[in-house]
């Protein structure tokens, strides 16, 4: 699947245009759980730690499969609990969020989507303009992560109170990696 549309930009209407192998043909239901992200323990045994490099040289696809994939999910009302109107993908504006929507209520929720090959996440990344909406925006800012994103299999796992979890400390934000560059002047 991956084959088709592995490139730098991304034409919606073509991805769910009838007749291609892609989501619109997909035979299995949305899977919605609570569980794709794992919680840390405190216990760990020292030494036997491994690194693994930080992205893949697919995530920039990975995301981008995530990305389309709730967006269709939205724009299809196959969300549990939720009517969305107005759905816009502006991942490519940089605002901090992928997709945004108004709820049954009129209110404008910023989805933030986080993708991975994995069945399940031991963690993500916020970028710094992410983690500052997160905070800002409080309960209309969502995460959803899609596990097993590039299978037929997804499952997706919906946070619309991360800011409140980091707040009561059960779930926190370190940072990961800083860019450094030579400034001119």
């Amino acid at each position: 699947m991956l084959a088709n549309y592995a490139v730098e930009e991304f034409n919606e209407e073509e991805y769910f245009k009838a007749g291609d192998t892609n989501l619109v043909e997909e035979p299995k239901a949305p899977l919605f759980t609570d569980s794709l992200l794992s919680v840390k323990t405190k216990a760990g045994k020292k030494g036997n730690a491994t690194t693994s490099p930080r992205r893949s040289n697919q995530s920039k696809a990975i995301g981008d499969e995530a990305e389309l994939y709730v967006l269709h999910l939205l724009t299809s009302n196959l969300v549990p609990n939720v009517n969305a109107t107005n759905v816009k993908h502006v991942a490519n504006e940089k605002l901090g969020w992928d997709i945004e929507y108004t709820d049954k209520n009129g209110e404008e929720i910023k989805v933030e989507v986080k993708g991975s090959v994995a069945s399940k996440f031991l963690n993500f990344e916020l970028t710094e303009n992410e983690l500052t909406n997160l905070k800002k925006l409080d309960s209309s800012y969502h995460i959803y992560l899609v596990a097993s994103c590039m299978s037929k299999s997804k499952k997706v796992q919906i946070i619309e109170d991360m800011n409140s979890r980091m707040y009561s400390g059960k779930a926190s934000a370190s940072p990961v990696i800083y860019r450094v560059e030579l400034l001119d002047g």
